[in-house]
C-alpha cells in the first residue's frame, strides 16, 4: 500500500514547481538576450534557416573615453614665511594648520621688547643729530659771513665747515639705524602673503623664536590644483586642455569641473602610473590640499569605432563579425579607446561594413545570417 505524502513534504513540492513555473514566466516575460539568441540560433542551424542577426555600419565619428584616476589636492601656490625677528617669543597665533586665511591677515605676532626698545634709542638719537646739525648750519653761516668780512681766520671757518659736515654723516648714518630698527618692529607682525589655506604651522604659542625660524605655509585654495595618478597605458589620451570632473566621497552626489593644465612625461617605476594636474575653480572652498578625490578625464577624438558590444574578447585577442554577402565573417581587429560604450578601431575593419552587434555569441565564420536591424 503506498504511503500518502505528509503535508510538509507536499509543501516543499508545491513550491518548487511555483518556483520553476516563476522563473518560466520570467524567461518568457522578460527574457535573456543571450539564451534566447543561442537557442534561436541552434534552432535555425538545425532546421537550416539563416541566424537573425543585427548589424551597425562602422564609420568614423565622434566619441569620448572617460578615464579614471585617483588625485589629491594641492594648492597651486604656495609661500612659506620665516621670522625676519632676531629674538622674541609668540604673543598672538590666531590660526590653526588647515584654517582658512585672507590676504593681509595678521596670522603671527612675535613679543619683542629688545627689537622695540632699540626702534625708540633709534628715534631719540635721530632727534638728538637734528638738533645738533641745525646748531651747527646755524655756526657755519655766521662764520661765513664773518670770514667774508674779514672778522675771522680762515681756520675758523675749516672748523665750523667739519662740524657741520660730521654731523650730518652721523645724522645720515643714526637714519638708516632707524629705518633698520623700524623694519625690525614692523617684522614682529606676520601677515599672510595670499588668500588661503594654513598647510603647516610648526609654531606654537608663546615658542621663542629666531632668524630664519618657519612660522607657517599658506596655500592657495581657489584655484584648486588636483594632481591625479592615472595609469600609464593612458599616457596617449591625456592632454592639456582636455575636460574633467572631479568627485569626493565628502560630498556625495557632487560634480567639480576643470582642466587638464599639466601632464608629466615620467613614468613612476613602482605604481606604474603618471601625474596629471587639474585646475579646478573652488569658490566654496570645497576642495582642499590633501583631499583624496576621484578625477574623470575626458578623452574626446574622432575615429572609427563599432558599439563595444560587438566585440568578442575585446580584452585580448579582439575580434567581431561582419556580414559579407548574407554570411558571417569573423575577423580579427586592433582596439583603441574604449567609452561611452563605443571602442575605437585602429585596424581590421573599414568604415562602412556592417558590423554584428546582436548574434554574434551564436555565430561561427561562414554561417549564413539574416539581417533584422528593427528588433524590439
Amino acid at each position: 500500500m503506498t504511503k500518502a505524502p505528509n503535508k510538509l513534504t507536499a509543501g516543499i513540492l508545491i513550491a518548487v514547481v511555483l518556483a520553476l513555473m516563476a522563473a518560466s514566466a520570467a524567461w518568457v516575460t522578460l527574457g535573456n538576450k543571450r539564451l534566447r539568441t543561442l537557442y534561436n540560433a541552434w534552432y535555425d542551424r538545425r532546421t537550416g534557416a539563416p541566424i537573425l542577426v543585427s548589424t551597425v555600419t562602422a564609420k568614423n565619428g565622434d566619441m569620448e573615453q572617460v578615464i579614471f584616476a585617483t588625485a589629491i589636492g594641492e594648492s597651486k601656490e604656495s609661500i612659506t614665511k620665516e621670522s625676519q625677528a632676531e629674538s622674541g617669543r609668540i604673543s598672538v597665533l590666531p590660526y590653526e594648520a588647515g584654517d582658512y586665511v585672507e590676504k593681509g591677515a595678521l596670522v603671527v605676532k612675535i613679543d619683542s621688547p629688545e627689537t622695540v626698545n632699540a626702534l625708540e634709542a633709534a628715534k631719540l638719537n635721530v632727534d638728538l643729530l637734528k638738533t645738533k646739525v641745525d646748531k651747527y648750519k646755524l655756526e657755519f653761516t655766521t662764520a661765513k659771513d664773518q670770514f667774508a668780512r674779514n672778522l675771522i681766520p680762515k681756520n675758523e671757518l675749516d672748523v665750523a665747515d667739519f662740524q657741520l659736515r660730521e654731523t650730518q654723516i652721523e645724522l645720515s648714518q643714526a637714519q638708516s639705524t632707524l629705518a633698520t630698527a623700524a623694519e625690525n618692529v614692523k617684522n614682529l607682525s606676520v601677515f599672510s602673503p595670499i588668500s588661503g589655506a594654513v598647510l603647516d604651522r610648526p609654531i606654537k604659542l608663546y615658542e621663542s623664536v629666531y632668524l630664519k625660524k618657519v612660522l607657517f605655509t599658506i596655500g592657495s585654495v581657489d584655484p584648486i590644483a588636483i594632481r591625479a595618478a592615472v595609469a600609464e597605458e593612458n599616457i596617449p589620451y591625456v592632454r592639456v586642455g582636455q575636460d574633467a570632473k572631479v568627485t569626493a566621497d565628502i560630498y556625495p552626489g557632487q560634480e567639480f569641473l576643470g582642466k587638464v593644465t599639466h601632464v608629466e612625461s615620467d613614468v613612476d617605476s613602482k605604481a606604474r602610473t603618471f601625474s596629471a594636474l587639474v585646475e579646478v575653480p573652488n569658490p566654496q572652498r570645497k576642495l582642499n590640499p590633501g583631499l583624496t578625490v576621484n578625477v574623470y578625464i575626458h578623452n574626446k577624438k574622432s575615429a572609427l569605432h563599432v558599439p563595444s558590444e560587438a566585440l568578442i574578447n575585446p580584452h585580448g585577442e579582439a575580434s567581431l563579425f561582419v556580414v559579407e554577402n548574407g554570411a558571417a565573417r569573423l575577423k580579427a581587429v586592433t582596439v583603441g579607446v574604449i567609452g561611452s560604450g563605443m571602442t575605437e578601431i585602429l585596424g581590421g575593419l573599414k568604415p562602412g561594413e556592417e558590423v554584428v552587434v546582436f548574434g554574434q555569441f551564436a555565430l561561427e565564420d561562414g554561417y549564413k545570417v539574416s539581417v533584422k536591424n528593427d528588433r524590439q
